[in-house]
Parts: C-alpha cells; sequence; structure tokens
C-alpha cells in the first residue's frame, strides 16, 4: 500500500517537474527567437499542460511571429 502511495506522488512530481522544464525551455526559445514575451503570455506557459507546452514547442520551431506560436490564446 505504501509503495503504491508513494509511486504515485513520484509520478505527480516528475510530471510537475516535466512541465515546469518544458515551460522554461519554451520561454527561452522564444526570447530567443522574438525578444522580451509579455507576462501574459509567460502566466500562459506556466499554467498550460504538458501536452499544451508540447503543441507550442512544436510551433515555435517554424513559426515566425508569437502569434504563429499561441493561435490558440493570443486571439483571445
Amino acid at each position: 500500500m505504501l509503495d503504491k502511495v508513494l509511486t504515485g506522488l513520484l509520478d505527480v512530481a516528475k510530471n510537475e517537474i516535466q512541465e515546469k522544464g518544458l515551460a522554461a525551455a519554451l520561454q527561452e526559445l522564444l526570447q530567443a527567437n522574438f525578444g522580451t514575451i509579455s507576462d501574459a503570455i509567460k502566466s500562459q506557459i506556466m499554467a498550460a499542460s504538458t501536452e499544451q507546452l508540447q503543441a507550442w514547442m512544436t510551433n515555435a520551431v517554424s513559426a515566425s511571429s508569437l502569434e504563429d506560436v499561441f493561435k490558440n490564446i493570443l486571439k483571445k
């Protein structure tokens, strides 16, 4: 029983670390390509799921603007 609880906690921690790492990498990539990014964009990045971060990373590789990266949030 304790093993299951510890495994669950480790999985949660691993996912959180992965999300924070992806968020930091995306912010660095965007700053390198587009300059300073707004606090609003940073907040969206920090609140995003792993799946959303991965999608934005994919978009960022070929994007010519922040709008190209964040097609779904900048239009709001």
